[in-house]
């Protein structure tokens, strides 16, 4: 792997995500204003229209504060769930861990 690699993965890497939000925000904004066809769990005909800022905005906001509460409480009263356990062992600068191997 040589520097031109390098830097066209990085400029990926950085350039990606913005293309990924830019992409998302055109997706809301024509499902708020056009709308979606037969979601499913929503009886009704074919051609039944339901409206994003009611029904999506509200499922999709449910969804993510319940993902945020959830991750609050790991966060908060779980914090060294999964972490190593060798993180805790104190280090011997003049020996080497046994567990350390050559590859």
């Amino acid at each position: 792997m040589g520097g031109i690699t390098l830097k066209r993965i990085f400029r990926l890497h950085f350039v990606l995500p913005f293309v990924i939000v830019v992409v998302v925000i055109l997706h809301l904004g024509f499902l708020h204003m056009v709308g979606s066809r037969s979601p499913l769990g929503v009886d009704g005909d074919d051609g039944v229209l339901v409206r994003f800022h009611r029904f999506f905005m509200l499922k999709d906001l449910v969804g993510v504060s319940l993902f945020f509460v959830a991750l609050r409480v790991v966060v908060c009263f779980f914090p060294y769930r999964m972490i190593d356990g060798e993180t805790f062992v104190p280090c011997i600068y003049i020996k080497t861990p046994t567990n350390i191997h050559p590859e």
